[in-house]
């Protein structure tokens, strides 16, 4: 927790003090770019459009934060509506998401990378549902709450997407596994 969240909370609000905000967003800002990275993997740049415009609207509607929860949470619930009303602007037949490329091919890089392409084949509740669980430590109550949505609706975001991600994780390494030994049988 930022140290003195209250008091820049308080600062923005009476005085709009714009350096309390930018002290406040200076410290969120990775965890809800992450955030929204996730959400719009692997455009980057949607992300961090996604990402500002969430710092917009904290900035215009900080007084409806009530402060009973976790002011990140209240982030990430304000990210996750920016995040939506891009899909809602998309049209239907455009492709979101192209492909995932990385310069970088170690053997954590390959792993991460398998996952965010399994992350990507999920419906987008089941990946923020996910994403907020695994990724940031929430609860399923807790996501319920950022979401919006009923707590038995984010256990089932939850199992459905655990499900799907196992057999496509699974699906990957079998791939990989077969691949290693049609290059091992060449050489």
């Amino acid at each position: 927790m930022l140290e003195n969240e209250s008091e820049l909370i308080a600062k923005v609000l009476l005085n709009d003090d714009k350096a309390a905000f930018g002290k406040i967003v200076e410290y969120y800002q990775q965890a809800v770019r992450q955030y929204c990275r996730r959400l719009s993997s692997p455009d980057y740049s949607l992300a961090d459009d996604i990402a500002q415009d969430t710092f917009v609207q904290a900035y215009k509607k900080l007084a409806m934060f009530q402060g009973t929860g976790k002011f990140q949470a209240w982030l990430f619930r304000i990210a996750y509506f920016q995040f939506l009303q891009f899909l809602r602007s998309k049209k239907p037949n455009d492709e979101l998401f192209d492909d995932i490329s990385s310069p970088d091919h170690s053997e954590t890089t390959l792993h991460q990378l398998d996952i965010e392409k399994a992350m990507k084949q999920l419906a987008t509740n089941e990946r923020v549902c996910l994403t907020l669980q695994y990724s940031f430590g929430y609860t399923q109550q807790e996501t319920s709450e950022i979401l919006d949505m009923p707590l038995g609706t984010i256990k089932s975001h939850c199992k459905r997407g655990k499900e799907k991600l196992s057999q496509l994780l699974n699906l990957s390494r079998k791939h990989e596994d077969k691949s290693k030994l049609t290059n091992s049988n060449v050489a």
